[in-house]
């Protein structure tokens, strides 16, 4: 493993424990970068070249740097699960350990050195692990009580916490973020997406970049109160254009018509999503 970089993509509560973990063992990991930036969900795909001197592994973990060779001298490993062809797109809730990056990452640490946890208490973390991984990948089935293992109380304490630690503002305060979009999705006007009411949320400033308290409360709420919705934001400060994203406690079939019917009809781009688990986005397009 002394010949492996792990390049690491957007933050978020997940990534935080990936980094974490890689640091115990003692090793190496950037973070993926776009220009003097680390990168965003938008731009996590097309990183700058990391230092690849004496690299002989890159584990790309949800991201991928632009213009990357690989050959004998170099081997790729892809840890992600958001786009098609992915270790863990495919994947449904009752998978979501092996589905997530976090539990994908364990694996492979588990293979490549067996005794890599002996040192540590894995066992008494294995739980909390597990929880932050369905709350990465499924987090709206997750509170529905059906992935295996997971408590939805403790998984709804995991996520406040979470949000409190990625944000740097006090628990209490989460919680009364939480609430209080959760009274504004019931008033919220809906509006429809193919058969299905949509709470909308557009016009509810969420903050700037992709992981604000706001976008987070507002997820959070959604999600155990199981409602599905539009939201706008930028995923970072320094994104020209903002997004519409589907979120929530979407099916497949609402996710595939937003992106198929709903986002061209309504002029966004650079459309994606991951039907089976719950989200979509697009673009406004460049001004001309």
């Amino acid at each position: 493993m002394k010949n492996t970089l792990f390049m690491l993509g957007a933050a978020d509560p997940e990534m935080d424990h990936i980094a974490a973990i890689l640091k115990a063992c003692g090793l190496t990991f950037a973070f993926a970068r776009n220009g003097k930036e680390r990168v965003s969900p938008h731009t996590a795909y097309t990183a700058d070249l990391p230092d690849l001197s004496n690299v002989g592994r890159l584990v790309c973990v949800e991201c991928r740097p632009m213009f990357l060779q690989t050959g004998p001298s170099l081997e790729l490993v892809v840890i992600d699960h958001h786009r098609e062809g992915d270790p863990g797109y495919d994947l449904g809730a009752t998978q979501y350990w092996e589905a997530s990056s976090l539990g994908q990452l364990i694996q492979f640490l588990q293979t490549e050195m067996p005794d890599v946890f002996a040192k540590f208490d894995f066992a008494s973390a294995e739980v909390k692990l597990h929880h932050i991984a369905a709350a990465d990948h499924c987090l709206a089935v997750a509170y529905k009580g059906k992935c295996p293992g997971i408590d939805v109380d403790r998984l709804h304490r995991l996520v406040v916490n979470n949000i409190a630690e990625a944000t740097g503002i006090r628990i209490g305060v989460v919680k009364l973020l939480i609430w209080s979009y959760a009274r504004i999705l019931k008033k919220a006007r809906t509006i429809s997406m193919g058969d299905v009411r949509v709470s909308d949320m557009t016009s509810e400033y969420l903050g700037e970049g992709g992981y604000t308290p706001e976008y987070l409360a507002l997820r959070t709420a959604a999600m155990s109160s199981r409602r599905i919705y539009l939201c706008k934001y930028r995923d970072a400060p320094s994104e020209s254009r903002e997004k519409i994203m589907l979120n929530g406690d979407a099916s497949p079939r609402v996710i595939e018509h937003f992106m198929k019917v709903w986002a061209p009809a309504h002029g966004l781009v650079d459309i994606y999503g991951v039907p089976k688990r719950g989200y979509a986005a697009g673009s406004f397009p460049f001004p001309s």
